[in-house]
Formats: structure tokens, C-alpha cells, sequence
């Protein structure tokens, strides 16, 4: 009886080492990803890398099947967007898309880690990890070149 309850102590401790280990191994993979956020008052988009890397990011929507992609932001910047500007670059790059207001209480950042790991942030804050940059055909992608996409500022809101 007591080399049982010996062993089952024994594979309690295994199984709770293991699941720290992974908690652990969650938590690390998430220190970039943490650190990118974006948040929608109701004149400005603000997208923010307080990373200390290079992130590849996007703003997207699913209905309509849309994406502005803001490429590589640098560490420490941010880039405001008025969503009227937002929707304007869509309309005039693919005058068949409609982009309203309403759309955009829908939008959510989707990033790409260092270790090239997808995430998506939601407009609600929610983090998760995503199977990658879904492209699907349907999908309508914008390279905006106007100022607020090529011209990131510095955030004081930086991580090591």
C-alpha cells in the first residue's frame, strides 16, 4: 500500500512539473504578443509595438473579408489611423468594398512574433493564438500608403 501511494505522489509531481513547464513554456511564448496591443476611441485607431522587435501586423476585418496590412512595425512606435482614412484608402483602392462605421467596431490586429508565431488581438482586448495569416481568395488586401501607415511615431510604452 505504501509503494502505491508512493507512486501515485511520485506521478501527481511528474504531472504537475510537467504542466508548470508548459504554463511556463505559454507564458514565454507570449512576452512579444503580450506586448502589442491596439485600442479604438471614437476618432483614432491606435496600434502600438512595445515590443523591443520588429512585428509584422495587420488591421482585418472577416465580414468584409478585408485587411490593411501596416507591415513591419518598428519597437517602440505606434500608428494612429482616423477610421475615416481607414475607410477611405479601401473604398479608393476597391471602390466595390463598403467599409462602415460599424464594420470597424469589428476590427482586430492580427501579428506575427519574432518566432513567427500568429496572434490576434481583438478590438475587446482578448489575445489568442492564431493558425496563421489566413488569406483566403476572397479576401481583399490594402497596402496603404497613406502618412499614418509609413510613418509610425515613438510610444513611451516600451518592454525590454
Amino acid at each position: 500500500m505504501t509503494a502505491a501511494l508512493t507512486v501515485l505522489a511520485a506521478l501527481g509531481g511528474l504531472v504537475l512539473g510537467i504542466r508548470a513547464e508548459l504554463r511556463a513554456t505559454e507564458e514565454a511564448e507570449q512576452v512579444d504578443a503580450k506586448m502589442v496591443s491596439f485600442y479604438r476611441t471614437p476618432t483614432m485607431i491606435t496600434v502600438l509595438n512595445g515590443s523591443n522587435r520588429v512585428i509584422a501586423m495587420r488591421l482585418s476585418l472577416e465580414q468584409p473579408s478585408v485587411w490593411w496590412d501596416l507591415q513591419a512595425v518598428p519597437p517602440c512606435q505606434k500608428i494612429d489611423v482616423p477610421p475615416t482614412l481607414l475607410k477611405m484608402s479601401m473604398s479608393e483602392a476597391v471602390p466595390r468594398v463598403k467599409v462602415k462605421d460599424i464594420d470597424l467596431d469589428r476590427l482586430r490586429l492580427e501579428f506575427m512574433d519574432s518566432e513567427g508565431r500568429t496572434w490576434i488581438r481583438a478590438g475587446t482586448g482578448v489575445l489568442r493564438r492564431s493558425a496563421g495569416w489566413e488569406q483566403s481568395l476572397a479576401s481583399v488586401r490594402m497596402v496603404s500608403p497613406e502618412p499614418w501607415n509609413a510613418k509610425p511615431e515613438e510610444t513611451a510604452a516600451c518592454g525590454t
